[in-house]
């Protein structure tokens, strides 16, 4: 694999009590075991910017931020993006940003355009719950990223191939 997605959940930025999983740790863990691929950590939590120093000490490549745990207006979403982009820098990991099915992609626009990123995540499925079938409304969302020249777009839940 070129790429080993992990999910970190904190059991409030997503609507199930059963959202709680791993931490920085089981990056540590999994680092050994996976060779020259890359680890991108998808946080969905509050406060995501205190967790990107223990991540990349733990071996985290990639770490993700969902955009809608983010919280507030598209503004505040931005400026907050900007300050958990610069964090990663500072560390040594590089950000992500995730959209959720019912986010528009176009929110993410500016921090595409700024180059805060080069990667983006799109659920396929509705935050937190396994076994959903994947979203089809999704598909151009993942048009438009390729037309914007996003270098790496992943699809996360639903897929059965």
């Amino acid at each position: 694999a070129a790429w080993i997605h992990v999910d970190m959940f904190d059991g409030v930025g997503v609507p199930s009590p059963d959202a709680l999983t791993m931490g920085p740790k089981v990056v540590s863990c999994v680092r050994p075991f996976c060779g020259d691929a890359k680890i991108d950590v998808h946080l969905i939590t509050t406060d995501p910017i205190r967790y990107l120093p223990s991540l990349a000490a733990h071996g985290a490549d990639h770490v993700t931020v969902q955009w809608e745990s983010l919280g507030g207006d598209a503004d505040e979403r931005n400026r907050q993006f900007a300050s958990f982009s610069a964090e990663a820098g500072r560390v040594g990991v590089r950000p992500g940003v995730c959209v959720a099915v019912g986010t528009r992609v176009e929110e993410i626009e500016n921090i595409l355009d700024k180059g805060s990123t080069t990667l983006v995540n799109v659920l396929a499925v509705d935050m937190g719950f396994g076994g959903q079938p994947f979203q089809n409304d999704i598909l151009p969302k993942l048009a438009w990223l390729k037309n914007k020249g996003v270098e790496y777009v992943q699809v996360d839940g639903g897929i059965n191939a």
